[in-house]
């Protein structure tokens, strides 16, 4: 009894200590306090525990503390015959306390009831727990193995919800705990695959489908094809989004169960999921939140990496998950904030890609790609350019995609190039363009792309691409920014006009250029006649 009092009162200490500045994130009862504890059994560490739906984290965190401790030594636990039942107790209550459900999950605008809004400090704890609940449920599984198989679904879920190290819940030591788990518990190897794969699809069937059933797209069937005659759906954000949208504002942690589904769904079983899979894709990606929006593009990407072409094509979808991704390229500040913004457009641009990729895969399907990239060229990089290319970050990011796309379209980006070498002429002779080295960068990589694939074209713009390259090394040259990026893009600045020189393939004429250059202005000589 002594010893249990003692363990209760460093558990205390740790839980205060928690998110207080004292100790970032504690994780366990020291052992030496643990020692004097000679034997406990699995049922009477039941007595220490609260029922998880009365009382707060501090409470929970500490118990789950003091059973961590107990269970740490195998040898200290007498395996009596409650044992297995007690196990089974004890791994649903830690479940329960674990799992982050509407406590860390967004609320909606329309839900009236109070909600407690947890607290940084209160984040910090609820980490920690996690990782001591995933050490607990390591333990328990080392003492009742066969407790696993009759709560499989339940334990996978609660292990998955923290394979992402993203979300706030997750920490570090949680992080590698689940991996571990997870590794144990689920073979993903050639000889589990059927075993692992019966898994996943049981999953997606009973814990997955249920939260997203209400959240209706009118764009695709019941069988995950697309509908040929679409029946308006419920407008959003109503009041009724709260029921409609439990994956959002309780479920929270089911999402990171489904990236972890999909990241191990073998490419093999894809079809017989599909109904399963695209529900929730387009929930994701059609949510008004960038967050989901966010984590819905980068479920796609993985997606489509899986998806066989004649797949996509046969269900319709190619075209509705292009509807769905092309608004979010239009986020931008100052509605969409920078930050929100730049994660939103880092994850679209690659999932539209990999779309246009693998729905246009035959040599019959150029024409029609051509159109898909051009499409996204001029809505997404040029048009965004235009209303944000004062951020920039920004602009960075777009710049680098225009690289891209210009590079996947090949010769027949050459119409675009009297809006591209303006666009990137203008940022290269920007009066405060040293002031972000990344996007010089960015630029003249865009010009090597440009000129390398329309170099048939390229003599046309040569005067617009000189000015931008010739008044960018000045700026550079003038430039008091401390940081090491001037050389860099000095050799970017020296890399482009070669290439320029040598898809003109005039000498005597760049020559001439080039000498009255450096006749109007001496700093162009180590450029042009180094």
């Amino acid at each position: 009894m002594a010893a249990m009092l003692q363990i209760r009162q460093a558990a205390r200490e740790l839980v205060r200590r928690a998110g207080s500045g004292e100790d970032r994130e504690p994780t366990y009862v020291p052992e030496h306090v643990v020692q004097g504890l000679l034997s406990t059994t699995l049922e009477s560490l039941q007595d220490v525990t609260h029922d998880t739906g009365k009382v707060i984290v501090d409470q929970i965190y500490e118990d789950m503390l003091v059973v961590e401790a107990c269970l740490r030594n195998p040898q200290r636990v007498d395996m009596d015959t409650s044992a297995e039942s007690a196990a089974t107790w004890l791994q649903r209550w830690t479940v329960s306390a674990i799992l982050p459900t509407n406590m860390v999950a967004k609320r909606s605008q329309f839900n009236p009831s109070p909600l407690h809004s947890i607290k940084p400090d209160e984040i910090v704890r609820w980490r920690a727990m996690a990782a001591a609940g995933l050490r607990l449920l390591s333990h328990l599984h080392g003492l009742t193995p066969s407790i696993v198989s009759e709560s499989s679904v339940e334990m996978f879920l609660c292990l998955a919800a923290f394979t992402d190290e993203r979300d706030q819940w997750t920490s570090p030591e949680a992080f590698e705990e689940a991996k571990t788990m997870l590794e144990n518990y689920v073979d993903l190897s050639k000889d589990g695959t059927v075993k692992a794969q019966a898994l996943i699809t049981r999953t997606l069937l009973t814990e997955i489908k249920p939260l997203f059933a209400k959240t209706k797209n009118p764009a695709i069937t019941q069988q995950g094809r697309k509908a040929i005659r679409p029946i308006p759906g419920a407008p959003k954000g109503t009041d009724l989004e709260n029921e409609s949208k439990p994956w959002k504002f309780h479920d929270i942690h089911i999402i990171t169960v489904f990236r972890w589904l999909l990241m191990n769904l073998d490419a093999s079983t894809i079809e017989e999921n599909w109904p399963l899979i695209i529900p929730p894709l387009l929930a994701l990606i059609d949510d008004e939140t960038t967050e989901f929006k966010v984590k819905g593009c980068e479920l796609l990407l993985r997606f489509l990496e899986l998806t066989p072409s004649a797949l996509l094509q046969r269900t319709g979808l190619g075209e509705v998950f292009q509807e769905a991704l092309m608004p979010c390229l239009s986020y931008m500040p100052t509605l969409t904030p920078e930050e929100e913004s730049l994660l939103l457009l880092s994850a679209v641009y690659p999932a539209l890609l990999a779309l246009v990729r693998v729905r246009f895969f035959r040599d019959g399907d150029r024409q029609q790609k051509m159109s898909a990239l051009d499409k996204i060229l001029r809505l997404g990089v040029l048009k965004g350019y235009a209303h944000a290319g004062g951020y920039v970050k920004i602009a960075e990011l777009l710049v680098r995609e225009m690289a891209i796309l210009v590079d996947e379209m090949g010769i027949m980006s050459v119409k675009h190039m009297k809006d591209l070498i303006p666009l990137l002429s203008g940022i290269l002779s920007a009066p405060f363009a040293m002031a972000y080295p990344p996007l010089l960068l960015a630029a003249t990589r865009a010009l090597q792309v440009i000129i390398l694939n329309d170099w048939p074209r390229i003599e046309c713009y040569n005067a617009e691409i000189l000015k931008g390259l010739t008044i960018c090394w000045c700026r550079s040259q003038e430039s008091k920014n401390p940081s090491n990026h001037v050389p860099e893009v000095q050799s970017a600045i020296r890399t482009t006009l070669d290439l320029l020189k040598a898809a003109i393939d005039n000498e005597a004429e760049t020559a001439k250029t080039y000498e009255f250059l450096v006749a109007s202005n001496a700093r162009l000589r180590n450029l042009l006649l180094a």
